[in-house]
């Protein structure tokens, strides 16, 4: 969280969004709980929608591994696309 809020390049940003989207994919719950967690503390801060907005593609290839997620990580998800989605959800 803080890397990312950190990071001010965009490239910078994007690694840290592929690597939390590679460790949904894995499949191992404990790094899917953490890689979710980590995106939804990016999404309640006052400016982490908009900073993570620019990568809500790499958030919706999320959803190509839905069945391998357990229903509270699929909720997080979607309150996660919502919140990047939905300009006023954190504003």
């Amino acid at each position: 969280l803080q890397l990312f809020q950190e990071f001010g390049d965009l490239m910078q940003r994007q690694e840290i969004v592929g690597s939390l989207v590679t460790h949904v994919g894995s499949g191992s719950l404990p790094e899917v709980d953490t890689a979710m967690e980590v995106f939804s503390h990016i999404v309640g801060t006052t400016t982490g929608t908009k900073k993570l907005r620019p990568f809500s593609s790499f958030l919706i290839s999320l959803l190509d591994h839905i069945q391998q997620l357990t229903s509270s990580q699929v909720r997080r998800l979607f309150l996660i696309l919502f919140a990047v989605g939905d300009n006023d959800f954190y504003d």
